[in-house]
């Protein structure tokens, strides 16, 4: 299958070459690094204050949508649907945007605007569906264009940038 195709305007892999490395309290995809809903941080509230908590930071521009945040290595990566087409989005702790990738068409469904995805970082890519104008989505075209080829490309990325590009074993569990 060829980039470029209706699958690009719902699937796309941003690879930025800083060195990523998974830090304890990262939460790289949806749920956590498990998949489990489960933090290893320690000291967490077990019950929150009258009127929930302080208000850390808040940020604008990320537009419409219902996406999760995965947290990376001091990144925020979240999801939203611009005035003609929906972005990836990278924030610092802080909120401050590090920088933004055009992921694919505006989109929803059910009176609900803007994307639903988490996007999922796995080594130095990060992996973000948007609107998706047929079934299977991202899982689909890495089936159609190889599982395999996708992990040997990673595997070349890995062994000429280092390691942070090198697959998560998670993807010998694929077919």
């Amino acid at each position: 299958m060829r980039l470029g195709t209706a699958v690009t305007k719902s699937i796309i892999a941003v690879a930025f070459f800083a060195a990523i490395t998974l830090n304890a309290g990262d939460w790289p995809q949806w749920r956590g690094p498990q998949r489990d809903g489960h933090s290893t941080d320690t000291g967490l509230l077990s019950q929150w204050p009258s009127g929930g908590p302080p208000l850390l930071w808040k940020t604008n521009g990320i537009g419409a949508g219902y996406s999760s945040v995965s947290v990376v290595n001091g990144k925020i990566f979240t999801l939203g649907d611009g005035p003609d087409t929906s972005f990836v989005h990278a924030l610092d702790l802080s909120g401050n945007h590090v920088w933004t990738a055009k992921l694919g068409r505006i989109g929803g469904g059910g009176g609900y605007p803007g994307p639903r995805c988490t996007p999922t970082v796995d080594g130095a890519m990060v992996f973000a569906t948007g609107f998706a104008p047929f079934r299977g989505g991202p899982m689909h075209y890495a089936r159609e264009r190889g599982i395999g080829e996708i992990k040997a490309t990673l595997e070349r990325l890995a062994q000429r940038y280092g390691d942070r590009f090198r697959p998560d074993p998670g993807w010998d569990l694929l077919k």
